[in-house]
């Protein structure tokens, strides 16, 4: 499988919906336009990433790593931050080193006008409720950022709109509110979401 694999995010995210929706999320299938699509709730969701390409590119190789022995030349070439046990297992890791950028509102403001017009241009098939999954590649995101997102122009088309900041994800359904994930829970989506895409 390509780390590339253009289905992995959205993969991912049904894994996700499944563990934090449970009464809908399970309804949900991969497609296209919008990538994941409840019929029975009459929910359509498109995932998209503002996370900046390099960051996508490491958190595909460091989740590849998860659960398999690290040499020391594989830990130098990672360009994130690998956590190991005491016999190299890595059991967690981080895409990046330090902080990214501290203020991801413009990036995640930028993904949904983006989202919005290609919703409308493509013609995506019709949903009574229609939502956005976002990747935004870090932990670092704070309450204020939610608030200058909201307040974006292209905000009110969607319903339902999805933060992922990595350990937890942030849902506007009529006002925020947030789901935190355990590492194992993390690792066992990573792993579920890459074996999916090696299946032929």
């Amino acid at each position: 499988m390509s780390k590339f694999d253009k289905n992995y995010y959205e993969r991912y995210a049904k894994l996700t919906l499944d563990t934090a929706f449970p009464e809908w999320g399970l309804h949900f299938a991969l497609a296209d336009r919008p990538d994941l699509q409840n019929e029975t709730d009459g929910i359509g969701i498109e995932v998209t990433s503002s996370t900046p390409s390099q960051i996508r590119e490491v958190d595909s190789l460091g989740a590849k790593l998860l659960g398999k022995k690290v040499s020391v030349e594989e830990e130098k070439r990672f360009r994130g931050q690998l956590l190991l046990t005491c016999d190299r297992v890595a059991w967690a890791y981080s895409p990046t080193k330090g902080l990214v950028d501290s203020d991801r509102s413009p990036d995640i403001i930028a993904s949904i006008s983006h989202k919005r017009s290609v919703w409308i241009e493509k013609q995506y098939k019709d949903f009574r409720v229609k939502g956005l999954y976002i990747f935004i590649g870090t932990g670092v995101f704070d309450d204020w950022m939610l608030e200058e997102t909201e307040k974006a122009d292209s905000f009110s088309f969607f319903q339902i709109v999805i933060i992922n900041a990595m350990d937890r994800i942030y849902y506007y359904q009529d006002g925020w509110k947030k789901k935190e994930f355990t590492d194992e829970e993390l690792a066992e989506f990573k792993k579920k979401a890459l074996e999916a895409g090696e299946k032929p």
